[in-house]
């Protein structure tokens, strides 16, 4: 029984070693997860203020509101862009014009998905239309984080 002791002693060393080791591991790729995603909202942030300012520039200029919104909204995604690939994701190698494409796709299918649950909302007695993009905008991040990280910054 004594040396069925000893040898069960070395035999799981290393398992509890591995173990060890890949928690620690783990907890590092949530800490780098969560820094990353309050990055991403930073820029989101800036992005939608870019989008807002603009937007009521153009208007105060004359421009009709849907004009003004697809102008608007291409500047704040060009500047999103730019920011979550220094700061956020970083730029992957490859050519920077193809990362920008598919950017702008992850862009355009997350926008119309916040426009669908923009339009569910105000459809179902949310009268305040800011309140009801700000919920939308805001529930569709998480998404919005895991597609630019997954395919816009690949």
């Amino acid at each position: 029984m004594n040396s069925r002791t000893r040898t069960a002693g070395p035999a799981l060393a290393p398992f509890s070693v591995d173990l060890m080791a890949s928690a620690s591991s783990a907890v590092g790729v949530a800490r780098d997860n969560a820094e990353r995603f309050s990055r991403f909202l930073a820029v989101g942030a800036a992005a939608s203020t870019v989008y807002l300012g603009g937007f009521a520039l153009l208007l105060m200029g004359g421009v009709h509101y849907l004009p003004a919104g697809a102008v608007a909204l291409l500047f704040a995604i060009a500047l999103n862009f730019a920011i979550n690939g220094a700061w956020t994701f970083g730029f992957r190698r490859g050519s920077v014009a193809t990362q920008a494409i598919a950017f702008l796709a992850v862009q355009l299918a997350i926008g119309a998905l916040t426009l669908a649950l923009l339009h569910l909302l105000v459809t179902s007695g949310v009268d305040q239309v800011l309140f009801a993009q700000l919920v939308a905008a805001g529930t569709m991040a998480p998404a919005n984080y895991f597609a630019s990280q997954r395919w816009g910054f690949r």
